[in-house]
């Protein structure tokens, strides 16, 4: 039976379970000693499991990797500890919803408002990548839009920091992230080869998305994984004719199988979709969305 909170949690008091995924669950809990709403995460262990060592370095690897960060549009972390041998992090609690719910075939995002959003994130990850961090996993459910309209990046749990130590913890031949959203190289390489320019391949993809209402490459796992290390993906106009070929060349670009054809950096990402964006645009209210269905 996996490991529940109920009522109170050290200090946390347990409010309700916002959900669960890989390794997690995440609470809503409110902290008395700062009056404030935050996340609460917890590794998904058995009631008598005990975490063995590398399990909490594992665990805490996103906090390690999150907490020195500064952005606006990067989820902060306030805590990191250990109840009664289980450990946990909190971090921002955001009131808003996951810009996966913004993804739809049948009404994809005006192309403005997309290159906004995916060029705040190319902001965010500048600052994570001049850190060291790289996150592996980057995808529209890894992503809330706030009560602002803004993105923020959450979830760092397969984050990579730029040191032997942390590289040590992935082993060897571990496929690591969302298969729709990989990079060629993060597929075939050891987990600890994997660097920046496959964050820039996740934020094209998340990109195409957002534009097309669709993924570039579908269908069963294996045959995801092959497309995306052999093909080429369908140009996003194909799925709507709309697309400007300027916007369309970026998204593409952020795609390239070989990792050199891609844009150096996020930063140039950034740039590049700044002069595409619109900031007048605004995005839906948390109300106008909370009934519609969330993608992963």
């Amino acid at each position: 039976m996996a490991l529940t909170l109920t009522e109170n949690f050290g200090r946390y008091q347990i409010l309700r379970k916002l959900g669960e995924g890989g390794m997690r669950n995440v609470y809503v809990a409110r902290d008395p000693q700062l009056e404030r709403l935050e996340a609460l995460k917890v590794p998904r262990m058995g009631d008598d499991d005990r975490p063995t060592p590398e399990f909490l370095r594992r665990f805490l690897r996103e906090a390690r990797a999150v907490a020195a960060l500064r952005h606006p549009n990067v989820c902060p972390i306030y805590d990191v500890g250990e109840v009664n041998g289980t450990p946990f992090l909190t971090l921002a609690y955001v009131e808003g919803y996951a810009l996966s719910r913004l993804v739809d075939p049948a009404s994809p995002l005006p192309q403005g408002q997309a290159a906004r959003i995916v060029g705040r994130l190319a902001q965010g990850m500048d600052e994570a990548h001049a850190r060291g961090v790289v996150h592996r996993d980057l995808k529209p459910s890894n992503v809330m839009i706030d009560e602002r309209g803004e993105p923020m990046i959450m979830d760092f749990g397969l984050a990579r920091v730029g040191d032997a130590g942390d590289s040590r913890l992935t082993h060897p031949g571990t496929l690591l992230g969302t298969p729709a959203y990989m990079s060629p190289e993060q597929i075939h390489s050891e987990p600890q080869d994997v660097g920046p320019l496959c964050d820039i391949y996740a934020l094209g993809v998340i990109l195409y998305e957002l534009i097309a209402g669709r993924l570039p490459f579908q269908g069963p796992i294996l045959s995801i994984l092959s497309r995306i290390q052999t093909e080429a993906p369908p140009p996003p106009s194909r799925f709507r004719p709309d697309i400007t070929s300027e916007l369309e060349a970026i998204c593409l670009k952020a795609m390239a199988r070989d990792p050199a054809g891609r844009f150096e950096s996020m930063a140039a990402l950034a740039t590049v979709l700044g002069v595409h964006s619109d900031a007048a645009a605004s995005l839906p209210r948390p109300s106008q969305v909370v009934d519609r269905p969330a993608r992963r």
